[in-house]
């Protein structure tokens, strides 16, 4: 992907790990940016296949394809606001 303009920092979110509290706390961080693809799409080489394929939604659409539940509306909610000032 190529990325146009310069990605604007939405939020994080702090991800314990309920199954194992052992293990360190872990944060992922959401960003903003405009992008375009590079060539044809080839799948995902991740051995699980997490990305199979390029689609390019509609952000009010999201959660016909992964919810994020009450989070993922706040990101969303900002990322739709970057969109409204590209």
């Amino acid at each position: 992907m190529k990325v146009i303009g310069e990605p604007q920092l939405i939020g994080y979110q702090k991800c314990a790990n309920l199954s194992n509290p052992e293990k360190p706390v872990e944060y992922q961080l959401r960003y903003f940016a405009k992008v375009e693809p590079i060539g044809e799409f080839t799948p995902d080489c991740d051995p699980d296949g997490d990305v199979t394929e390029l689609l390019e939604i509609d952000p009010k659409d999201y959660k016909k394809y992964f919810d994020w539940g009450e989070v993922g509306d706040v990101i969303i909610g900002r990322a739709l606001k970057f969109l409204k000032n590209f």
